[in-house]
């Protein structure tokens, strides 16, 4: 069974779970990842805590940026190999990056170097509108808690600009 992390009411990080998940096989135009690393960011800890302009249909899965293999193609998807290393920019809304393995848009996916760490600093090639990059790339796995309003940061938290705590705009 392939792992993901849900939640069933909105709240702090304390109302993510991990449970089994179907994922199904990629459309077309979609591949399947092995997710090696996710992004965390703060649109994430608004739909969690119910305080985004668009409430998340429960139970939901977070995840909108992420980093992993491909293992299986879509049909008619070009460009790219099984085993190819891929980050997801910008990822769709609703996708679930925050598991185990996860269906992506062809079209969302860039080519990573092999010597890319999945665990280091990520700047994402598309810049946000206020000039800041994604937050923090985590290594899955690991815990980063990226809710910045509690105050606490778990080690292994790999922030884009060490000034700023996990989950910084």
């Amino acid at each position: 069974m392939i792992r993901g992390v849900r939640f069933h009411k909105f709240g702090g990080p304390e109302v993510l779970q991990i449970e089994n998940v179907i994922v199904p096989e990629p459309g077309p135009d979609e591949v399947r990842l092995r997710i090696k690393a996710i992004g965390l960011n703060r649109g994430e800890i608004l739909m969690r805590s119910g305080r985004a302009a668009t409430k998340a249909n429960l139970p939901a899965q977070l995840g909108v940026e992420a980093a992993g293999i491909v293992e299986i193609l879509g049909s008619n998807v070009k460009g790219l190999v099984i085993g190819d290393r891929v980050a997801v920019v910008p990822g769709d809304l609703g996708r679930g990056y925050y598991g185990e393995v996860a269906l992506a848009p062809a079209r969302t996916l860039v080519k990573i170097p092999p010597t890319q760490s999945w665990v280091g600093r990520y700047r994402a090639p598309v810049q946000r509108p206020n000039g800041t990059h994604n937050s923090c790339i985590q290594q899955c796995g690991s815990c980063c808690h990226p809710d910045r309003t509690q105050g606490r940061r778990e080690s292994g938290c790999i922030d884009a600009d060490p000034r700023e705590g996990c989950g910084a705009a």
